[in-house]
């Protein structure tokens, strides 16, 4: 939060089960609410909360005096507690019950010596199902301006942050356990901690509000949800909500400062999506809840715009799409779809079988693991296949593409390309244009096509006798075959002819026992003198 909150009673022993190296459980207070129904009391104008037994008092006074809530305002308190039940099994109606499970005063008096927002009582004890109160400044920050308490808006955060103090939560940066990287009893503002996950994009816990690259305003750039972190150790004590999300839902993310948002999705094939003009990461990977980058989640946004999304950990995003600036998308472990779409973008697969799609202009294409599709349609781009068997399409532009380790189907499309097959039984089309074709270790069929293409070869080991490539097209005064890298001369050649194919055999160092064979399908038109590069 922006301002300070309390949350009153004493944390205890952990009670949600996460690991001390997991920074989720710093969240931990030791308490929590028994029923998965809370029952919400909106304090009259004058009356006073059954449940405030304590009155947390700021100004001397002896009571808290609720000064009533209008319909806007327990519309949009309702909504804010409602995103917490789309992550848990727990679920929140508003009462007439003054002795409901939650009461809330609406006050400015009491506050206005300390700036706090709010703050809310936690359970007293595991498993409590007595009433809490919790009290919110009808003059504090981000409450009467105009979004303030819409999604985004600083006082929609705290609802959030305060009902979440009611349902046991406690600050990351304070009580018995604190997040690493954090001083005991320092102020928590503007101390990110390790791998900076004391920000609100992480855990709507902390002070520091939003992230902190695109700071928050009054009315926009907050977390809109319980966050990464919140979400770990709400679901470890109060159960996930199996249902959230279980269609094919696509996540907008926002042109202009909105909101941040943590994605809990249940099924379905899902996509985050970009349709505007500015450069922008979408990450796919989920929250890892260790203490390292994107231990409170990967960060999904356009540049300079404080809004977007995380990926709770447990929820799988299928497909990213970006827009017309210099984009980068990420993947995960399921089997993506990627698109660029314009812009000098750069696509990164994970480890499932994706589809890459550059789109226009100069991109990078990263396969990874899996058996992936990388295709691009036009400027000069780089494609790298990874592990696994690929299918990688340059289309038109001078690219460069690296196979990988699997065996790989690669085309150059048109212009002057480089072509390299890596480990594995490679087949590569250069396609039109001057290619340069490297096809590597494995029996790799390589065809040049149009133009005046060059087949390197840079070992002995990239066509073994008896198991070596086949050059399907090869042009006798067109293409040429480079063995540079072997300091052979044209001495060491031998052109075998047979059927109407050539076997080209060398013999590296003259014991008179071939080393290399590369079979020349279709010609017995070739010249060593003028084919070939030594």
């Amino acid at each position: 939060m922006c301002e300070v909150c309390q949350a009153l009673a004493d944390t205890t022993e952990s009670v949600s089960g996460l690991s001390a190296d997991c920074p989720a459980s710093t969240l931990d207070s030791g308490t929590y609410r028994g029923d998965n129904v809370v029952t919400i009391y909106f304090v009259q104008d004058g009356d006073d909360a059954n449940a405030a037994d304590e009155i947390y008092d700021t100004s001397g006074s002896d009571e808290m005096e609720s000064e009533g809530w209008s319909d806007e305002e327990i519309e949009q308190f309702m909504k804010a507690v409602a995103t917490i039940s789309n992550y848990i099994d727990v679920t929140f109606e508003e009462s007439s019950d003054p002795d409901a499970d939650f009461q809330v005063v609406l006050d400015d008096n009491e506050f206005s010596s300390s700036g706090a927002l709010g703050y809310f009582y936690l359970p007293s004890y595991a498993g409590d199902n007595s009433s809490v109160m919790g009290a919110f400044n009808s003059n504090g920050l981000g409450w009467n301006e105009d979004g303030g308490l819409e999604a985004g808006g600083l006082g929609y955060s705290t609802i959030i942050h305060e009902a979440l103090h009611g349902l046991g939560l406690a600050h990351p940066h304070d009580g018995d356990s604190i997040l690493n990287g954090l001083v005991e009893g320092a102020s928590p503002f503007g101390e990110y901690g390790d791998y900076d996950l004391n920000q609100g994009i992480y855990t709507i816990m902390s002070y520091n509000d939003g992230l902190y690259t695109t700071p928050a305003g009054l009315n926009e750039g907050n977390s809109a949800t319980p966050m990464a972190l919140d979400i770990a150790i709400l679901q470890e004590i109060y159960g996930a909500n199996t249902t959230y999300n279980s269609g094919d839902n696509v996540y907008e993310i926002p042109d202009n400062d909105d909101a941040w948002i943590s994605i809990w999705d249940t099924g379905g094939e899902d996509t985050i999506s970009y349709s505007g003009t500015k450069d922008v990461t979408i990450d796919l990977r989920e929250a890892t809840l260790i203490y390292a980058e994107g231990g409170g989640g990967y960060i999904s946004g356009a540049d300079g715009v404080a809004g977007g999304y995380t990926i709770a950990n447990g929820a799988v995003i299928e497909n990213a799409i970006g827009g017309s600036g210099d984009d980068t998308l990420i993947g995960n472990g399921a089997d993506n779809e990627l698109t660029g779409n314009g812009g000098n973008d750069e696509l990164v697969g994970g480890t499932g079988d994706d589809d890459l799609d550059g789109g226009s202009d100069d991109d990078t294409l990263y396969g990874d693991s899996g058996s992936d599709d990388a295709t691009v349609s036009s400027g000069n781009n780089t494609i790298y296949g990874g592990s696994g068997f690929d299918d990688l399409d340059g289309g038109s532009g001078v690219d460069t593409i690296f196979g990988g380790s699997g065996d790989d189907n690669i085309s150059g499309g048109g212009d002057d390309d480089t072509l390299y097959g890596g480990r594995g039984d490679d087949d590569i089309n250069g396609d039109a244009g001057a290619d340069t074709i490297i096809g590597g270790m494995g029996a790799d069929t390589l065809t040049g096509g149009a133009g005046a293409d060059t087949f390197v070869f840079n070992a002995m080991s990239d066509s073994f006798v008896g198991n070596g490539d086949t050059i399907v097209d090869f042009e006798n005064g067109s293409n040429t075959i480079d063995l540079s890298a072997f300091g052979i001369t044209s001495a060491e050649v031998t052109l075998n002819t047979s059927s109407g194919n050539t076997t080209v055999l060398i013999d590296s160092n003259g014991d008179g026992t071939d080393d290399m064979a590369i079979l020349l399908t279709g010609t017995t038109s070739v010249d060593v003198a003028n084919d070939f590069i030594f």
